[in-house]
């Protein structure tokens, strides 16, 4: 007695790998459809642009946040170094310095 090849069976001429590529890409397609459907310009007017010197008083360059954020990093750094005895925690307090320029430097 033969077995017959049950996995084809009722499928038709198209394999199976074929027919799942398909679904994929057509799930895809239909996927980038809806998302550009939904996407639209939004015309609004900025609500919160009053509060921008405000905001860059605080956080701005030269800031007290900036100076208690370093002092802050200097103090939990040496504590760190105290308990682990490891120099490279120390080299975290330069890494806040370079990123507090980097990031106060990118304020508008």
């Amino acid at each position: 007695m033969a077995f017959k090849n049950t996995a084809l069976t009722g499928q038709g001429p198209v394999a199976p790998a074929t027919r799942r590529l398909a679904y994929f890409a057509t799930l895809a397609l239909m996927t980038l459809l809806i998302a550009l459907s939904v996407i639209h310009p939004a015309h609004a007017e900025d609500l919160l642009s009053s509060g921008a010197a405000t905001v860059n008083e605080t956080f701005g360059e030269g800031s007290t946040f900036s100076k208690w954020l370093i002092l802050g990093e200097a103090v939990f750094a040496i504590f760190m170094y105290i308990k682990t005895k490891n120099m490279m925690v120390l080299g975290g307090i330069a890494v806040v310095i370079v990123f507090l320029n980097i990031a106060f430097g990118l304020t508008v």
